[in-house]
């Protein structure tokens, strides 16, 4: 199941074709490798020199994808997990894994070789490696801890993108909508009044336009129109996109800035977007463009930021 702490939640096949660097035949490498290993071997294998020293966590592949060199690649522990909320929580839906182990959530302990299905559970007869394993983890945990005071901001301004589309799926204090059955139904930000956000950091101080979306730009369907449901998708269950598009029926659109009201305005029959011209300060901003309904709010679903000349 996809996020899974279990393999089937988080390992992938990945395929490497470089004929110019004599990756062009069937291989099969069983190795453990991470998605942390890729900018580290591309540097690598394009002699690229870290003149900034940056300490990656992964490591090269370079020696063990070459064709021609054989080696005996060093067992090592890694740190997969999925939190999926605002503040991480210490183990949740984790797994550390080894070439041979898979500890999962701190508690089960599985051999990935004789136990691919991770069906048995083997940490009461392996102390020690447990042990090892937590470890691995709580020093991992402990570098990471001071990061997660940290907001992750969409930045805006900057001279090579003048232009920002944001999406509801970045809200923050409030349950986000994470796919499109429910940007189609309008789901995840309906309150009698939205307390969500979008967390910015101005780099140039200017004029920008703020537009409000109810549908994608490309989409250029109006604000409070319906969508029919979309065709589902070969080979799956039920696509997201089947889910019949709703009106929101908004009748006026507001832009908070750092939790106050700087602007509002009607929204017609047939707008695409409402847009708002406003000064915004070099820095840390909480942005929310929100619609009005007689029922309540619902944020933005698709917001479009303009730095204007």
């Amino acid at each position: 199941q996809k996020g899974s702490e279990y393999d089937g939640g988080h390992r992938v096949p990945m395929f490497i074709h470089w004929p110019a660097g004599g990756i062009n035949e069937h291989r099969k490498i069983d190795t453990l490798c991470h998605a942390i290993d890729l900018v580290p071997t591309l540097l690598d294998v394009c002699e690229v020199k870290n003149a900034a020293k940056v300490k990656f966590d992964g490591t090269t592949l370079k020696d063990l994808i070459a064709p021609e060199i054989s080696i005996n690649w060093p067992d090592r522990m890694i740190i997969t997990d999925s939190q999926r909320v605002v503040d991480p929580i210490k183990w949740r839906k984790s797994a550390v894994m080894s070439q041979q182990y898979r500890l999962v959530n701190g508690e089960e302990l599985y051999d990935i070789k004789t136990d691919p299905g991770q069906e048995k559970n083997i940490s009461k007869e392996n102390p020690n490696q447990v042990a090892k394993m937590r470890a691995f983890y709580d020093q991992w945990w402990t570098d990471l801890k001071p990061s997660f005071a940290q907001t992750t901001e969409i930045q805006l301004g900057h001279p090579d993108h003048p232009k920002v589309t944001m999406t509801a799926h970045d809200w923050l204090n409030t349950g986000p909508p994470w796919h499109q059955g429910m940007i189609r139904g309008a789901k995840g930000g309906e309150k009698p009044k939205f307390n969500g956000h979008w967390a910015i950091k101005v780099l140039e101080e200017g004029i920008y336009k703020v537009s409000l979306l109810r549908w994608p730009e490309e989409a250029n369907h109006p604000i409070n129109a319906t969508l029919p449901p979309g065709s589902n998708v070969p080979g799956a269950s039920k696509a997201f996109r089947t889910t019949k598009g709703v009106s929101i029926k908004a009748t006026a659109a507001a832009l908070l800035l750092n939790g106050k009201e700087i602007a509002r305005k009607p929204v017609g029959k047939k707008e695409i977007a409402i847009s708002f011209t406003t000064k915004l300060i070099k820095g840390s901003h909480a942005i929310a463009p929100i619609f009005r309904s007689p029922k309540g709010e619902t944020g933005a679903f698709y917001c479009i930021i303009e730095k204007q000349p």
